[in-house]
């Protein structure tokens, strides 16, 4: 992690926490999915990146003390964030 933590500012203002994006969203097909979309047999979604390097970029922001958000739409996306935050 590069970004630097603000932490208890003036006792009124803390920043713990780090955001990540999986997927899209439903209506443009960008939900990554298990299966494809019924309107649309070719499209299944897509990942913003592949979960090996979550899995390895949400480790090195944990071991630093953030806590980790997710956004995850569809089914196979948060199949995987789901399964990285058990570990």
């Amino acid at each position: 992690p590069t970004t630097p933590r603000i932490n208890n500012y003036k006792n009124r203002f803390s920043v713990r926490a780090v955001k990540f994006f999986m997927d899209g969203a439903l209506g443009s097909w960008g939900a990554s999915m298990l299966e494809p979309y019924d309107d649309r047999p070719t499209e299944s979604g897509q990942l913003r990146m592949p979960e090996k390097e979550y899995r390895k970029k949400i480790s090195r922001w944990v071991k630093n003390g953030y806590q980790i958000a997710t956004h995850a739409i569809g089914d196979r996306a948060n199949r995987i964030v789901i399964d990285a935050y058990r570990v």
